[in-house]
């Protein structure tokens, strides 16, 4: 027993390292345009491919994929003048929604769901003939696409589709029920809007997920493969607030200080956030919510460069954003990636024997 007490004055004696901590910084890209005046994101893959939307040359608004440093423009369904394409998944499938008019110039163009893949675009197919438009929003890494369809009677339902096979995740087509399904997970987990309220469907069972206290509707709009779920909770006077829907609770992510409302967009598989914050008047900061806290993108980029980050849209797992800004006053799209820290010299301290 005599031993101890030495023992013990001997492990208050061990140097423990004590790294600093630092922001994170990222590079920025302006992805550019396909010949037109502007470019917006909507989506990135755990490649760094980045998807959106741009004006070309002639001002038509089409559908894009940026990789190895340079746009495609992705095109459009037969006899559409028009395409957005909206996500993308690790097999670089892309989806959105655009023009279509297989009948000829002489009918009425309408708007149709599509699948981007191998270099070419075809409509989602699987819909009855009640449905005059569909939209699709979010795919996963097996094909699963979350949308929503319009009748022709007006009903707005959200779907999942897979393989020619669409599912109703809203109500049935006689009801007046408005739904959107917006983000989809491996495990085709469904997040969307059904009459103004955010809701969480499985297996054909759905979860209406409530509001922050006092507001009056909401939104989810990404999910994860740890069932957290993103999207924006509104108060009757229109300001939003972006949350975090995790155990069971949806959390209020705030706002930086002194904006007055926030919306969230993207989530990746760490719990990380994107989105934007937005002050009294209108004004948006992209935003990063990592650990419990937020961080306006505008401070972790190089400056003097010429941009004013304005919205996040999505976060991949390693860390890199894909977003909308503006880059010496011109609607860009844009590309952040991480910027890897040197080891730093650990600082030391010594640990003392517990107190008494």
């Amino acid at each position: 027993m005599r031993f101890v007490k030495p023992l013990v004055a001997l492990v208050g004696l061990v140097l423990a390292p004590v790294l600093p901590a630092v922001a994170q910084t990222y590079t920025v890209i302006d992805l550019g345009t396909l010949g037109g005046d502007s470019s917006e994101a909507a989506a990135i893959n755990s490649r760094g491919e980045v998807v959106g939307w741009s004006k070309n040359g002639v001002g038509q608004t089409r559908a894009f994929m940026y990789r190895a440093g340079a746009m495609a423009d992705l095109g459009t369904l037969v006899g559409g003048t028009y395409s957005y394409a909206t996500a993308i998944n690790d097999r670089g499938q892309v989806i959105g929604y655009g023009g279509i008019n297989a009948d000829g110039p002489q009918f009425a163009e309408r708007m149709s769901s599509f699948l981007w893949e191998n270099g070419s675009m075809r409509p989602l197919s699987g819909f009855d003939e009640r449905h005059l438009t569909t939209a699709a929003y979010g795919i996963n890494g097996a094909t699963g696409v979350a949308g929503a369809a319009a009748t022709v009677s007006g009903v707005v339902q959200a779907y999942r589709w897979e393989g020619d096979v669409v599912t109703d995740v809203g109500l049935s087509p006689s009801n007046s029920s408005r739904s959107s399904s917006y983000g989809i997970n491996d495990r085709g987990q469904i997040v969307g809007e059904r009459d103004g309220r955010a809701f969480f469907w499985q297996n054909g069972q759905t979860l209406d997920l409530g509001t922050l206290p006092g507001d009056s509707s909401s939104r989810a709009r990404a999910i994860n493969v740890s069932d957290q779920i993103i999207g924006e909770s509104t108060a009757a006077n229109g300001t939003s607030r972006a949350f975090i829907w995790q155990g069971g609770a949806m959390v209020d992510l705030g706002t930086l200080p002194g904006d007055a409302a926030s919306r969230a967009s993207g989530i990746n598989a760490s719990g990380h956030v994107v989105g934007q914050s937005m002050a009294a008047d209108g004004a948006s900061r992209a935003v990063v919510w990592r650990n419990g806290s937020m961080s306006d993108l505008n401070t972790r980029v190089p400056t003097g460069a010429g941009w004013m980050l304005t919205t996040a849209t999505a976060i991949n797992d390693a860390g890199q954003i894909s977003g909308t800004g503006l880059h010496d006053r011109r609607t860009r799209a844009f590309l952040l990636t991480p910027i890897k820290r040197a080891p730093t010299a650990p600082t030391s301290v010594i640990l003392g024997p517990p107190t008494r």
